[in-house]
């Protein structure tokens, strides 16, 4: 689940996306480059729903349980003999901060936090104007549009609704790839090395890319790498 970047809910099938340098989301515009998913109504599995401030147990910095040792007494009939001897028991470690008389665990009852569908099949708002068999890009108010590349359409399942596939990045065909490729060289001479490129390089120019989107490569690092790529 995610949090709203205004504090305010988001309603189910738009897209969303990180409001610029924070943690939290908002509803996605057409000139996002990034977008996180779509808000869902139903997802398959549910994750972060657990309010950690307000949590039964105490967790460390990685989420996970603490455990402490505790004595369990022995325990005595009323004539004082022992019907159970004195043992010790490891069990999760208390929060000292709990309070039981407040339901503040879940995320669920909280209307700034939202559930996001990541990937997978997910209904999405729409304007119209897309078909299925196409592709889809979020306009300004955060639902889908027709778009030549983006996210795929696989049917329509309401006047203003369709199903779309959501992968982590969005579907482009090696044309429109080699486009923004040469656009970045700035030149006809690039233009000409990326169509005569072969195969193998067309591949490689893809992973690169991909690789940059998912934030592993600088920009200065994904061109040194391309450079290479095209001296070779």
């Amino acid at each position: 689940m995610f949090e709203t970047s205004n504090g305010e809910p988001i309603g189910v099938g738009y897209f969303v996306t990180f409001d610029e340098g924070s943690e939290k989301i908002r509803v996605a515009h057409a000139r996002d480059d990034y977008i996180i998913g779509i808000t869902s109504s139903n997802p398959a599995i549910l994750s972060d729903s657990q309010d950690p401030d307000c949590s039964k147990y105490v967790i460390d910095e990685w989420n996970r349980p603490v455990y402490e040792e505790v004595t369990i007494p022995a325990v005595k009939d009323h004539e004082g003999n022992v019907l159970t001897e004195e043992r010790k028991k490891t069990r999760k470690k208390i929060n000292p901060n709990w309070d039981p008389s407040k339901n503040c665990s879940s995320r669920l009852d909280k209307p700034e936090w939202v559930a996001v569908g990541l990937v997978g099949k997910l209904l999405v708002r729409d304007d119209g104007t897309c078909q299925p068999g196409s592709y889809c890009k979020p306009n300004d108010d955060g639902i889908a549009t027709k778009a030549s590349q983006g996210y795929r359409v696989m049917k329509r399942t309401g006047e203003n609704q369709i199903l779309v596939l959501l992968n982590s990045t969005l579907e482009t065909t090696n044309i429109e790839q080699l486009k923004q490729l040469a656009s970045d060289q700035q030149s006809v001479e690039g233009m000409e090395r990326l169509i005569n490129l072969k195969e193998k390089s067309i591949e490689q120019l893809e992973r690169l890319a991909k690789i940059k989107e998912q934030g592993y490569l600088t920009e200065e690092e994904f061109q040194i790498e391309k450079q290479k790529l095209l001296d070779s």
